[in-house]
């Protein structure tokens, strides 16, 4: 009996070895990934105007800045699944060692022996009946285990053409920036509205003003008696709502707008076509940039570590404002801090917020945060 115990116990701790599936998550993010970099390719080949180069090359820039937050996402993902995969062969390959030595031990056992066990020479029969059934199980465990060999060499492979796709990505960000700041300085300033006017109003208002309340205050225009139309808009910035309308600012205030973290120097756009009504820094505040898309709305924008813009310029949505602080990673430092475990790529803080009549209101009603918490 206890040579029957022994086989059935062995053949439950096979059962037991059953290797899980790979999740499927990293494939999703590098595939949302790819999309971003063709459509914003797309986009910016059919930019044929000056006026509209700068609008695709932010929109270029922010579609790479986003794809790369995605394959980091992928990565991260597949370096926790290759972990995961890693740990259960070796359970697996372990146990059916044992197994495989247990079962080699048997079959070197004289007949004699095996005749001799408790029970008799019928218990030792259905003992060699019960070792005749593992084997078939025995067999399929090992086509497993070699299934799951092939998959984890399928996922290093994709991890390594995904580590190709960051290093590329980064390149293009590289040059579509170097190309943003040269279409910048070449730009036509005829675009100016009153632009002399509007600086004078924004350096009083910086001279007078404490935080983004009395800004905010200082420049906005005659009330507005009815509501408009702003299209629905993506973030300033690739990044994710860390705080939204009531919570905290990150500076203690009662917070009238969201904080959004983006990784280090993420480009600042501009989410609607708008006038630049104040561009410089605020005390306590780092960089701020107010536009005003229409008469009576103002977007605040404060946090950025560098501004591209003046006042009194016209922006189109898309174009660049300016970026966070910080700077900007390597190859090599941006794929370690992916696939060490906790690896995180060093964070900014940006503040929006949109003011009607120089109210508040909540941003979740104008902007679009959807995808934001894949960025991460």
């Amino acid at each position: 009996m206890k040579l029957r115990h022994h086989a059935a116990n062995l053949l439950l701790a096979v059962a037991l070895c059953i290797p899980s599936t790979a999740p499927a998550g990293e494939i999703d993010q590098i595939a949302h990934a790819r999309r971003l970099l063709a459509d914003a390719s797309t986009e910016l080949r059919a930019a044929r105007s000056d006026e509209s180069r700068l609008a695709a090359l932010g929109h270029a820039v922010t579609a790479h800045e986003a794809a790369l937050s995605a394959l980091r996402t992928g990565l991260r993902a597949m370096a926790t699944t290759e972990r995961g995969m890693t740990g259960e062969i070796d359970t697996e390959t372990g146990k059916l060692r044992s197994l495989l030595g247990a079962l080699l031990s048997l079959s070197r056992a004289p007949t004699s022996t095996l005749l001799a066990a408790r029970g008799g020479p019928l218990e030792a029969t259905r003992a060699a009946m019960l070792m005749a059934g593992v084997t078939p199980e025995l067999d399929r465990r090992v086509t497993a285990l070699e299934q799951r060999l092939h998959a984890l060499q399928d996922l290093r492979k994709r991890q390594e053409e995904a580590r190709t796709e960051v290093r590329n990505a980064l390149a293009n960000l590289q040059e579509l920036r170097a190309k943003t700041t040269e279409t910048l300085g070449q730009r036509d300033r005829s675009g100016l509205v009153d632009g002399s006017e509007l600086r004078l109003q924004a350096n009083v208002a910086a001279a007078r003003v404490r935080d983004l309340d009395d800004l905010a205050a200082a420049l906005h225009g005659a009330d507005i008696k009815s509501d408009i139309s702003l299209s629905f808009a993506p973030l300033p910035v690739a990044g994710q709502v860390s705080a939204k309308f009531g919570a905290p600012d990150p500076w203690g205030r009662p917070g009238h707008g969201w904080s959004i973290v983006a990784p280090d120097f993420a480009q600042v756009t501009a989410p609607w076509d708008a006038t630049v009504r104040y561009a410089g820094p605020l005390i306590d505040y780092g960089q701020v940039v107010v536009l005003e898309p229409e008469a009576g709305y103002l977007v605040v924008i404060a946090g950025l570590g560098h501004i591209d813009r003046s006042a009194g310029e016209v922006v189109l949505a898309g174009e660049k404002l300016g970026d966070m602080g910080g700077q900007p990673p390597t190859s090599d430092e941006f794929l370690l801090d992916q696939t060490v475990e906790g690896g995180q790529i060093r964070q900014e803080t940006l503040y929006l917020e949109i003011r009607r009549s120089g109210e508040p209101l909540d941003p979740a009603d104008w902007f679009d945060a959807t995808g934001s918490e894949a960025i991460r």
